[in-house]
């Protein structure tokens, strides 16, 4: 397969599920503190329905110390964070069209072509550069499928949050198993937060940004 210098944005397919290797490093300009996070996710991402879910166990040495949940439903413009019995909503906008947070976006800057592997065995990959809301996107897309190998975020993750976050996707399958995983818990109220969330391929960085916001965030 020739390295091409060109390529055609594409969008991610419309269901998939994948775990996710998690590692974020951030700064509170808040509270002039830093710190690093580390976690296993499981991301299930419906199109049609228009909504992103996540869950993750965060670790310390190798061992499990909290989990966490987001779900992120633009049909109903909410935003549902869930850690441990607590449950945290806020408003979003909802007016997300499909190239807005599924494709590459039209202002995106193509990297190049790249492969993981080597001989006969390689996974090539498009590399594309992008910003988003505060955020500075790199990510890696499978070619020619256009499913997420691999993310970077760095930026303004939340308010007053700084940091980076690095996303690793592995085993990603396509449908969604279970549709319950984007059922909010009946303990969830609404809130008068507004956020924007929006953004081609983001999705380990929405779900990165909701976390801080809910572990730093009052």
């Amino acid at each position: 397969m020739p390295l091409g210098s060109c390529q055609q944005r594409c969008c991610m397919p419309s269901q998939w599920e994948s775990p996710i290797g998690i590692l974020e490093g951030f700064h509170s300009t808040h509270t002039n503190t830093s710190g690093e996070v580390e976690g296993i996710d499981r991301i299930s991402y419906d199109y049609p329905n228009k909504r992103v879910a996540g869950t993750m166990t965060v670790t310390s040495g190798g061992k499990p110390v909290s989990k966490i949940k987001s779900i992120t439903d633009f049909h109903r413009k909410k935003t549902y964070i869930i850690s441990d019995k607590n449950c945290s909503v806020s408003d979003i906008d909802g007016n997300e069209k499909r190239k807005d947070w599924e494709c590459i976006p039209d202002d995106a800057t193509y990297a190049g072509l790249t492969y993981f592997g080597g001989g006969n065995q390689r996974l090539y990959v498009d590399q594309w550069h992008y910003k988003i809301k505060g955020m500075d996107v790199r990510m890696d897309f499978a070619r020619p499928s256009c499913v997420p190998v691999s993310e970077a975020v760095t930026g303004q993750l939340s308010a007053d949050m700084d940091g980076l976050v690095l996303v690793s996707y592995s085993g990603l399958t396509l449908g969604i198993r279970d549709e319950r995983v984007f059922d909010p818990p009946e303990n969830c109220k609404h809130s008068g937060q507004t956020i924007t969330v929006g953004g081609s391929g983001t999705v380990g960085g929405i779900i990165g940004r909701m976390r801080r916001q809910a572990k730093h965030e009052p």
